[in-house]
C-alpha cells in the first residue's frame, strides 16, 4: 500500500485545506466507494480522514474493521460505543439501528474536515464530542457556500432526512479524480508528498529481509542452552558529560546516545511527535527535531527566552507562543501565520489555550477569543482573572478560576458567543491560592490549594460544566 494509514488527515493538517473543486472530487470519490460497500450489503461504520488515502485516480477508503452487515440490528454492543466520536452518526451513539445513512453522516463530516481542517463538531474529549453530535448543530463555517446545504443535509440528526449517495453524487457533479492532487487545485506540496510516499513504499518493499538467527539446530538436533551460572553481559555506553548547555537523546531500550548538541537553555518544551521548542540566543525560539536533533526552523520573537523554555502550545499543525505578543507558526515549516498584540503587552506571563477552531487568552482583565487559524479577534468578555489564570475549554464552554481579587470564584462562558453562562463565587480567597483546572468527562474539576502550608484544609470541588447549570456531586 503506497501510503500509511492516516495520511489524508496528516496532509490536511500539514498542507492546508482543499478548495471547492477538489472537495467535489473527494466527495464524489468517497460516495462511489461507499456505494460499492453498500451494494454488497455492508456498512463501513468508521469513515474518517484517517481511513482515506489520496491517490492520482481518486481517494481510497480503507480499514473495514467495524464493518457490519445491513441486516444486523446494532453496530454497538450493550453499554459500548464503536467508532470515532467526531464522525459517528447519532444513531451509532444511541445504540439505534445503523444503516447506510450513518456512512452518509460520516461523509459529511469528512468534507467539513477537508474544507476547514476540523471536524463538524470541533475537538475535545470523547464525552464532549458525543454530546455535541447528539444535541448540537455542526459547525460549517469555512465550508464553501455552494456545498454547505449538501453537507448540512448529510449531517442531519435524523437518518431518514439524509440524502442517498446517488443524490450526493449528483449534487457534487462528477469531476476528474486526478483533480484531488492536481497542481491546479491543491498545492504542489501535496503532489510532492504523494510522490514521496510512493517512493518510500517502493524503497521499503525492495529492502532485503534478514531472518532471525535460529536458536536451535535443524533436523531435530538438541538445542544448546546456556550454563545455569552464565550471565549475559550488559552492554556499556560511553559516559555522558552533561552540562546545562547540552541536549541528549538516548535510545530507551539500549541507552545508546542517538544525538547530542549544544543548547542555550536547560529546558526543552516537548509537545509530542517530532518537535521540541526552546529559546535561542537573543530574542528567538528554535524548533528541534526530536528524532535527529537538527534544527527544523527558528523565529524571532519580542521576548528573551535564552534562560528558559518558552511556553508554547502545539495544535492543528501549528505552534502557538504566548508572551508579550501572541504568535503562530506552521509546526513543520516555521512559516509565520499570525500575531496578536495584547493591550497589556508588557506582561510575558500569559495563559493561552487552543481548542479546535478557537484560541483563548487573558489580557488586562479580559478573556479574548481568537480564530486559531488567522488570529482574528472573535469576541472579548470581562473577567476578574489575571493574565496568568488557568483556562480550560470543555463541552462548549471556556472556563477560568480566579483567586486573590474582589471576585474570586469560577467563571464559564459560551465558547461561541462569549456570553457568561454561569459563575460560582467563593466567600474568600487568598492571593497565595493556586488553581488547577482539569476535567473528568463532562465534569469540570477545579482544585484550589495554597502555595504555602495553609491553616485551613485544601479544597477540591467538581462542577458539571453545562450551559446554564452546574451541580456539586457527592465526592
Amino acid at each position: 500500500m503506497p501510503y500509511r494509514r492516516g495520511y489524508f488527515s496528516e496532509a490536511v493538517a500539514r498542507l492546508g485545506t482543499l478548495p471547492e473543486p477538489a472537495l467535489r472530487v473527494l466527495g464524489a470519490g468517497l460516495a462511489e466507494a461507499l456505494q460499492a460497500v453498500h451494494a454488497v450489503g455492508l456498512v463501513h461504520g468508521d469513515l474518517k480522514p484517517a481511513n482515506i488515502l489520496p491517490a492520482e485516480d481518486g481517494p481510497k477508503v480503507i480499514d473495514f474493521g467495524i464493518t457490519k452487515a445491513l441486516d444486523a440490528s446494532r453496530l454497538t454492543g450493550t453499554g459500548g460505543v464503536v467508532g470515532t466520536p467526531a464522525f459517528m452518526a447519532p444513531e451509532q451513539i444511541s445504540g439505534g439501528t445503523v444503516g447506510t445513512a450513518a456512512d452518509v453522516f460520516a461523509l459529511g463530516g469528512v468534507l467539513v474536515h477537508a474544507a476547514t481542517g476540523f471536524g463538524p463538531f470541533s475537538k475535545g474529549d470523547s464525552a464532549s464530542l458525543l454530546y455535541r453530535v447528539m444535541y448540537e448543530e455542526p459547525q460549517l463555517e469555512g465550508v464553501p457556500a455552494s456545498l454547505r446545504a449538501l453537507v448540512a443535509a448529510c449531517l442531519d440528526k435524523d437518518p431518514a432526512k439524509r440524502p442517498g449517495l446517488a443524490v450526493v453524487l449528483e449534487s457534487l457533479a462528477p469531476g476528474d479524480p486526478a483533480a484531488l492532487v492536481s497542481a491546479a487545485l491543491v498545492s504542489a506540496a501535496l503532489r510532492r508528498e504523494v510522490a514521496a510516499r510512493e517512493q518510500e513504499a517502493t524503497a521499503l518493499a525492495s529492502m532485503p529481509v534478514t531472518p532471525p538467527t535460529p536458536n536451535c539446530r535443524a533436523s531435530g538436533a538438541a538445542a544448546s542452552s546456556p550454563s545455569p551460572t552464565a550471565t549475559t553481559p550488559r552492554p556499556t555506553t560511553p559516559p555522558l558529560t552533561p552540562s546545562t548547555s547540552t541536549a541528549y537523546a538516548l535510545d530507551i531500550a539500549t541507552g545508546a546516545v542517538r544525538w547530542s548538541r549544544p543548547y542555550v537553555t536547560a529546558d526543552l518544551s516537548l509537545h509530542g511527535g517530532d518537535i521540541a521548542l526552546a529559546g535561542r540566543p537573543g530574542n528567538g525560539i528554535e524548533a528541534l527535531s526530536v528524532t535527529t536533533g537538527k534544527t527544523l526552523w527558528g523565529a524571532e520573537v519580542p521576548d528573551d527566552y535564552s534562560t528558559g523554555a518558552p511556553w508554547v502550545t502545539v495544535a492543528n499543525g501549528t505552534v502557538y507562543l504566548a508572551g508579550t505578543r501572541l504568535d503562530a507558526w506552521d509546526a513543520t515549516t516555521g512559516e509565520h501565520r499570525w500575531s496578536f498584540t495584547p493591550s497589556a503587552s508588557r506582561n510575558r506571563d500569559r495563559t493561552l489555550i487552543v481548542n479546535g477552531r478557537r484560541a483563548y487568552t487573558l489580557d488586562n482583565r479580559k478573556l479574548v477569543a481568537l480564530d486559531a487559524r488567522t488570529g482574528r479577534r472573535l469576541w472579548t468578555a470581562d473577567t476578574p482573572a489575571a493574565d496568568n489564570a488557568p483556562l480550560l475549554a470543555l463541552n462548549g464552554l471556556v472556563c477560568t478560576a480566579v483567586s486573590g481579587t474582589a471576585d474570586p470564584g469560577l467563571y464559564c462562558w459560551d465558547e461561541r458567543t462569549g456570553k457568561l453562562l454561569w459563575s460560582h463565587p467563593l466567600a474568600s480567597s487568598s492571593g497565595d491560592d493556586q488553581w488547577l483546572l482539569t476535567n473528568a468527562g463532562t465534569f469540570l474539576v477545579p482544585c484550589r490549594a495554597p502555595l504555602s502550608p495553609p491553616s485551613t484544609s485544601r479544597a477540591a470541588d467538581a462542577y458539571l460544566a453545562r450551559a446554564g447549570s452546574f451541580r456539586r456531586p457527592v465526592l
